[in-house]
């Protein structure tokens, strides 16, 4: 199996009495067979599949800071987004890689 997830934190975000940190989820799969392209061409390389599954937000500080917090943003911790990309590689007429990064809807 070619799938994996992996977990990502960001830096931290420090205001006065209120820590902000978003764990990002993201699904990656590696995709090793041929497939053809648009233009006709077959993909020379194996690619990867990256989905982005879920973003929590984590906030801690003093319970009145960090329910104003809430109450602001008008969310709780889970935020529901999705995305795609492919991240491809090429070889172009002077024989030189290229990494190609293709957002999908």
């Amino acid at each position: 199996n070619n799938d994996t997830i992996w977990k990502v934190k960001t830096s931290k975000t420090k205001l006065p009495g209120l820590t902000i940190q978003s764990n990002v989820y993201v699904g990656t799969k590696l995709v090793l067979n041929n497939e053809q392209q648009p233009d006709g061409g077959l993909l020379l390389f194996p690619y990867y599949e990256c989905t982005l599954l879920q973003n929590e937000q984590c906030v801690t500080g003093s319970k009145p800071t960090v329910w104003l917090y809430h109450k602001l943003m008008k969310k709780g911790n889970t935020v529901a987004v999705s995305s795609m990309s492919r991240f491809t590689v090429d070889v172009d007429e002077k024989s030189i890689l290229k990494l190609y990064n293709t957002l999908m809807k």
